[in-house]
């Protein structure tokens, strides 16, 4: 609750990793990012649906998430 942005890493299609800054919306184990489908993180998890969240806040206290990506097709959801 301290925080909400974190970073999420990807790897690109010659295994480089990739991280930027991105703001989840969870429901309970379920987290949402909205995204360009033509995005460079779109492409990643097209050809790597693995990927790490880190949220750290001004204490210095982490929070680590091991997950993987799947597209929602229903705008609706």
């Amino acid at each position: 609750d301290r925080t909400i942005w974190c970073t999420m890493a990807t790897a690109d299609a010659q295994r480089r990793i990739r991280s930027r800054i991105v703001h989840p919306l969870w429901d309970g184990a379920v987290g949402w990012l909205l995204t360009d489908r033509h995005s460079p993180k779109a492409r990643d998890i097209d050809g790597n649906p693995w990927t790490s969240l880190t949220y750290i806040d001004s204490a210095q206290e982490q929070v680590h998430v091991e997950c993987s990506a799947v597209w929602e097709p229903r705008p609706a959801e």
